[in-house]
């Protein structure tokens, strides 16, 4: 072997050890960004799984024909989402209070329908939004 080839199969090597580096590297973060990505879709099996058992639930606990009285004030402990669990009330239209809950964020949410006249309820069904 002659002198340059010593130092090209050096060079060579060196950049061969650059390129296993560089490679290493870009395994190690498509490993991170594969764990983040798996741990979000569990969270997201889930938050979609206890969202609509808990809107089940809560719907479950509605009296048909009972009185609107107290129901916001258990939706909200019973751990429904505060800002959307809230009555509206449109002229002409049956009350509405959708008790919130959250799956898998952003977008995905369950609720418990209820609808009411006259400070009673009149309906009640479990719902899935977005």
């Amino acid at each position: 072997m002659t002198k340059s080839t010593k130092s090209l199969d050096q060079k060579s090597a060196g950049v061969q050890m650059k390129i296993l580096a560089v490679f290493k590297t870009l395994l190690k973060v498509f490993s991170v960004l594969f764990a983040i990505f798996i741990s979000y879709a569990v969270y997201g099996m889930y938050a979609e799984k206890t969202a609509r058992k808990d809107a089940q639930a809560f719907c479950n606990t509605v009296t048909i024909g009972g009185s609107v009285n107290d129901l916001l004030s258990r939706a909200i402990a019973s751990g429904a989402e505060v800002e959307p669990t809230k009555w509206h009330k449109v002229d002409g239209q049956p009350d509405w209070l959708p008790v919130t809950f959250i799956g898998l964020p952003p977008f995905s949410r369950y609720y418990c329908s209820i609808n009411a006249v006259g400070g009673k309820v009149t309906k009640a069904e479990p719902r899935h939004m977005d």
